[in-house]
């Protein structure tokens, strides 16, 4: 099949290293990571309060399994809400 006229080949429309906008140059770089850095001041205290909510939802699950009667959904989802509520204050 033929092209149609003024259609430009998506290979050449497509960014690729040669002809991609210049992103990765050092200024660009630094300042995402100065704007980071203002965000979370402590680089690893992300990971860690992924691991805490990570422990929480396991810890939940399993109790959720083996005790169905205590561990009632609308008291995991309580628990849970007081933790995202205590991460979104210790943000402020």
């Amino acid at each position: 099949m033929g092209r149609a006229s003024g259609c430009t080949p998506l290979a050449a429309r497509s960014p690729t290293p040669a002809n991609a906008p210049a992103t990765t140059q050092p200024h660009v770089r630094s300042s995402q990571v100065h704007a980071r850095q203002a965000a979370h001041p402590d680089p690893g205290q992300h990971h860690r309060r992924r691991q805490r909510l990570a422990a929480l939802l396991d810890g939940l699950a399993v109790n959720a399994v083996l005790q169905p009667d205590l561990m009632i959904p609308a008291k995991m989802r309580a628990v849970l809400r007081r933790h995202l509520d205590g991460l979104a204050a210790s943000r402020r």
